[in-house]
This record gives C-alpha cells, sequence and structure tokens, in this order.
C-alpha cells in the first residue's frame, strides 16, 4: 500500500532533495576534474614553496605563462614534498588553477563518476516520491 504524501512532509523532503542533489554536483564536478586532467592534462613543473602539516604548497607556472600556487597533499596522500623540492604536476590547459599531482590509475574518476550516479538515482527517486510513492 502506498503512503500518501502529506504537506508536512514538504519541508523534510526539500531538504533531503537539495542535500542529494549537492551530494551529486559535488561527486560529479569531482569526476570532471579527475577525467579532464587525465585527457586534456598539461604536466608541468613546480617547486615547494610552503608546507602545512599534511600537505605543500607549489607554485608552478601553467602553460599560460601565469604563475599559480596550489595546496597538494593532505587526506591519505599526506605531504607531498619538502620545502625546495620539484614537483610535477598535471594542470588544465582551459583552467590552469586546476592542477594535482599526475594520476596514476583512472580508478578515483570512475570512484566519483559511480557515486555521483547514485546520488543522481537517489535524488531522482527522492524527488518523485510525492506524486508517484
Amino acid at each position: 500500500m502506498r503512503d500518501s504524501f502529506e504537506m508536512g512532509n514538504l519541508i523534510p523532503w526539500g531538504i533531503g532533495t537539495a542535500v542529494l542533489l549537492l551530494c551529486l554536483l559535488v561527486f560529479a564536478n569531482l569526476a570532471r576534474n579527475e577525467f579532464v586532467l587525465r585527457f586534456r592534462g598539461v604536466v608541468v613543473d613546480g617547486i615547494c614553496v610552503a608546507e602545512k602539516p599534511f600537505s605543500s604548497v607549489i607554485r608552478y607556472t601553467g602553460p599560460d605563462g601565469t604563475v599559480y600556487e596550489r595546496t597538494v597533499g593532505g587526506g591519505s596522500k599526506g605531504r607531498i614534498a619538502s620545502m625546495g623540492d620539484e614537483v610535477r604536476l598535471v594542470c588544465d590547459m582551459r583552467r590552469p588553477k586546476v592542477a594535482s599531482t599526475p594520476p596514476e590509475s583512472i580508478s578515483e574518476g570512475v570512484l566519483y563518476l559511480v557515486m555521483s550516479v547514485v546520488f543522481l538515482a537517489l535524488t531522482v527517486r527522492l524527488a518523485i516520491w510525492p506524486f508517484w510513492g
């Protein structure tokens, strides 16, 4: 038997849908960045200019000749370089500010893509619940 949707459930339904949609957008953007760097990225050399507790600040010159700084590392990767070390990065030609360490495999992008599809399915299911149960 189908549960009826009451107007008192509208606010929790809206909040739930918004949260799932936000998660979908975050994972889709992460997947997009991973795939863009993998297939359209340009290798650039940078130098570590600062150290943070679990990451490194890398200064590099993008393909357009502009100097950028990017914090790289953190999480499970930890600090990837010490002060003055040279570091190889991959940056997007169209958006040189987007850079990362060279991807070793495509699995991280695939994981983000799968997570975005899961959140898409959950969002669609929650969004249609008031209308079709």
